[in-house]
């Protein structure tokens, strides 16, 4: 909430003349086209897909008014309501998609009749602004709800209060899913958790299918997650609780040796629960039981004998290489690599016995888990 409302005072701050530059609006349009058409693809449209084409659209608008262009402004606003509202705004679209993302274009479709009965061109731009800020303060709001959901959950499931704690990952999963797409682009990772930490109340009330269920929605969202270092006996506020549920669903496996969702969970638990070779093995066994099996992949990927980390692990031997050439074109691919070259670059910090090979592996981690702080603007019209 807060966020939300700091977005909207920075908007009634003074502009600053001439020290904004205006983007070009060929360009930023044609990036706005080819949000709405991808969003198009998609099974419905979402309040993240309309926000991806409202901040791309004040991206120019906000520059172009702070500099006394309010007609292009506002032109340029009004095109992007109308490009939503051509595409998705006809009742069978609105009946199928998402209640906050129909409510924004029912918002775009008034701003648009308001605006038209304008004679400024400085209130018809504000009036579409209004129906912008309107969406992308629910959006926050909506995502900050999630946010705090899914510290509620975790705040009850350290206190033993499972169904507490599962109510709260079931209503921000609800969220998650209302707000982004299957993948859940553009969502923070608290949000993207949410899936992973149902299945973990799940999993500690002895629901073991439903905890494997929302185990595989949470690798969707959150595909990299077997690179995380996470202990799950952390979570439990009593020791030796999340043992115990793993002697549970041990028996539960063996009982069933051929379900393939039961040795997933098994090997998840394992895997960050002390246990990783044991969580290997399950994997693998996944694998051989359903060759195609969508939740196991991710995992797969990290094992050491995988083609993915024998390539990474490969890299890292190179950047001991005597070619300054090699060692940069190494250090390339593991940061294209992203977090699926975390394990074995902490791995190399810790095990190599080349100097140059650990002290780049560590630049490489700080890199890739470093933060970058952006300044706030103090634009008429903010851009964020």
């Amino acid at each position: 909430m807060f966020s939300a409302i700091v977005l909207l005072l920075a908007a009634a701050c003074p502009a600053r003349a001439g020290e904004e530059k205006v983007p070009d609006p060929k360009v930023v349009r044609a990036e706005i086209d080819a949000l709405i058409a991808k969003a198009a693809q998609a099974p419905r449209l979402t309040p993240a897909a309309v926000n991806r084409a409202i901040e791309r659209s004040i991206s120019y608008g906000a520059p172009a008014y702070n500099r006394g262009d309010h007609d292009a402004c506002y032109e340029f606003y009004a095109a992007t309501a109308k490009a939503l509202l051509d595409r998705f705004g006809d009742e069978k679209k609105l009946e199928t998609m998402t209640p906050r993302a129909k409510q924004a274009l029912i918002d775009l479709k008034a701003a648009l009749a308001r605006a038209a009965g304008y004679g400024e061109a400085m209130k018809k731009a504000w009036a579409m602004r209004f129906a912008f800020d309107k969406a992308m303060t629910a959006y926050a709001v909506a995502q900050q709800e999630c946010e705090t959901l899914v510290s509620l959950g975790t705040n009850n499931f350290r206190l033993g209060l499972y169904a507490e704690a599962e109510d709260a990952f079931a209503t921000a999963l609800g969220i998650l899913r209302e707000l982004h797409d299957a993948d859940g682009e553009g969502a923070s990772l608290s949000m993207r958790l949410a899936p992973l930490a149902l299945s973990n109340a799940r999993f500690a009330q002895g629901r073991f299918k439903e905890a494997a269920e929302a185990l595989e929605v949470g690798l969707r969202y959150v595909p990299e997650w077997p690179t995380y270092e996470v202990d799950q006996r952390g979570f439990y506020g009593e020791e030796g609780a999340h043992e115990a549920c793993v002697a549970k669903l041990e028996a539960a496996a063996q009982a069933a040796p051929d379900a393939a969702e039961l040795a997933l969970l098994l090997g998840h638990e394992y895997y960050f629960g002390g246990k990783k070779p044991e969580g290997e093995a399950q994997f693998r066994k996944v694998a051989k039981l359903k060759p195609d099996h969508a939740g196991v992949k991710a995992f797969l990927r990290v094992l050491a004998d995988s083609p993915e980390q024998q390539a990474i692990r490969a890299h890292i031997k190179a950047l001991g290489s005597e070619s300054f050439d090699a060692r940069q074109k190494a250090g390339e691919a593991l940061e294209k690599e992203g977090r699926w070259a975390a394990p074995a670059l902490l791995e190399a910090t810790r095990t190599s016995q080349d100097e140059e090979v650990r002290t780049r592996a560590m630049a490489l981690l700080n890199k890739l888990y470093g933060t970058d702080d952006h300044a706030a603007g103090n634009e008429n019209m903010a851009d964020e």
